[in-house]
């Protein structure tokens, strides 16, 4: 959680001195509130490790029911993703996955959003029903690349080859979104498994330098992707359409002091990591608050409403609030806070905050000590929840890890009471 709270520190930071002039709405009212909301993340992550509860090992799906069953998990996998692969080669008209692989990481813009279009789409290959069995397989496809790092060496020769082919699949048809989100969600999970991974001392709390090798190259590799895939889609421009009435400070102290390419990818950094605190700010203009009922923190569950049940509730976020200012529901974002204050409004967001960060510990605790899938998952969609924070509500986003992320705590409270 520490490096957590430094990382979210530095969004802050970059937001206030980087190289992008943000014209934010109630200034001290927007920091006042990411300072509690950040502070009640930490304290329940302190609450939970202080906690400090007697441990007890569970039969139920742990790590050796996850060896046991491995190649029917890895099918599982293999198929679902494959299926999800077959329905973005179709969408965009490519003969083959190979051409459609190709593209994702030379020209990724020709397929941008492919994933999120084929993740709900019912009219396109698989229809409503593939749609349904990817949200249902993801607390399944969601923890099987950390599990397979963290049981490596415990796997026989076959199930590592076959665990290889099912992690490269899974990768690929999270690249081929033709998103930054694409590249990055296979590349934490791999370094989840890497963290999580016993050491010949699972005492110590230094951390192994392999470990930390891994994260280094983890954190190279995004930069490495995100600097791809924003030149594919921007080219040299710096100015973006979705900038609103914000400008680049070209005489940034940082912005100067770094080489022409670098400017560029700091700029795209910043655009990227920042612009939800803007948004957020905008949304506190908003004068008017319906409360959703749970339809405000996820776009997976508001775009299935509408579709089953024909209620739109988008107008009524605090997201599409802003629109009226430029800064649009759905191309902008608005911090993962506004989300979730759609729901309890900004007064309920501390105690949100507060039940992710004492999750967040026991699941962190669970996965490092008894390495099961449930808390291995969970543990990797916290992560991830956290770190777009900044950002959008990431994991309320898709269907894969939106029903992973209830499945999870379901399970977790239920071997709880077991």
């Amino acid at each position: 959680m520490k490096y957590l709270q430094i990382y979210l520190i530095c969004t802050i930071i970059l937001y206030l001195f980087g190289p992008i002039t943000w014209e934010t709405y109630y200034p001290l009212l927007t920091f006042s509130l990411i300072a509690i909301y950040q502070l009640a993340l930490y304290l329940g992550y302190k609450s939970g490790i202080a906690e400090n509860r007697p441990y007890r090992n569970s039969t139920l799906f742990s790590s050796n029911w996850f060896i046991k069953n491995y190649i029917i998990l890895a099918a599982i996998v293999i198929v679902i993703r494959s299926l999800m692969l077959l329905r973005i080669m179709f969408l965009y008209g490519f003969s083959d996955i190979s051409t459609l692989v190709e593209t994702a990481f030379t020209s990724a813009s020709d397929i941008y959003d492919g994933d999120k279009v084929a993740d709900v789409g019912s009219e396109m290959f698989g229809g409503t029903a593939l749609s349904l069995l990817s949200g249902f397989t993801g607390p399944i496809t969601i923890a099987f690349i950390p599990m397979t790092v963290i049981l490596f060496n415990k796997l026989s020769f076959s199930k590592k080859i076959v665990g290889i082919i099912a992690c490269l699949i899974m990768g690929l048809s999270k690249a081929v979104a033709g998103t930054n989100e694409g590249f990055f969600e296979p590349i934490l999970l791999l370094l989840v498994g890497f963290i999580l991974r016993p050491t010949q001392n699972s005492q110590k709390k230094k951390r192994p330098f392999f470990t930390w090798l891994w994260i280094i190259v983890g954190v190279v590799s995004v930069v490495a992707m995100f600097n791809l895939v924003m030149s594919d889609r921007n080219g040299d421009f710096y100015e973006f359409s979705q900038m609103g009435e914000n400008s680049i400070d070209y005489s940034s102290a940082l912005y100067r002091s770094l080489s022409e390419d670098m400017q560029k990818l700091l700029i795209w950094f910043t655009f990227y990591l920042c612009q939800g605190y803007y948004g957020m700010s905008l949304s506190l203009a908003v004068s008017e608050w319906t409360p959703l009922c749970g339809l405000g923190f996820s776009s997976y569950l508001r775009m299935n409403v509408e579709k089953f049940v024909g209620f739109d509730a988008v107008p009524y976020t605090l997201m599409a609030g802003t629109n009226s200012h430029g800064w649009l529901y759905g191309v902008n974002w608005h911090s993962a806070y506004t989300w979730f204050a759609s729901d309890v409004w900004w007064i309920g967001v501390p105690f949100v905050m507060y039940f992710i960060g004492k999750l967040f510990a026991k699941s962190f605790r669970e996965a490092y000590y008894d390495k099961n899938p449930i808390a291995v998952g969970m543990f990797a969609l916290l992560l991830m929840l956290i770190i777009f924070i900044p950002m959008n509500n990431k994991v309320f986003a898709n269907s894969d890890s939106f029903f992973a992320f209830f499945t999870y705590l379901f399970i977790l409270k239920y071997r709880k009471n077991a």
